[in-house]
């Protein structure tokens, strides 16, 4: 769906770019790039967030609890 809508606000861009209005379209097309790209790498960094929890979790040998869990 939002590649769908980007395709479409790059499409809309380009259009108004051919009627004479360069900075316009730009700055629209600009925009729709910089938000993907945020997109993109917030994504990456929730990922990023749960692998370390779950390798955590997995690494702790005593079901997430912790190091504290063990000594006591």
């Amino acid at each position: 769906m939002g590649f769908i809508i980007s395709l479409v606000v790059i499409g809309v861009g380009t259009g108004i770019i051919l009627s004479s209005h360069t900075w316009e379209g730009t700055t629209i097309m600009g925009v729709d790039v910089v938000s993907l790209a945020g997109v993109f790498v917030y994504g990456r960094y929730e990922q990023r967030q749960e692998r370390v929890a779950k390798d955590a979790q997995t690494h702790t040998g005593n079901g997430g609890r912790g190091l504290d869990a063990l000594e006591g």
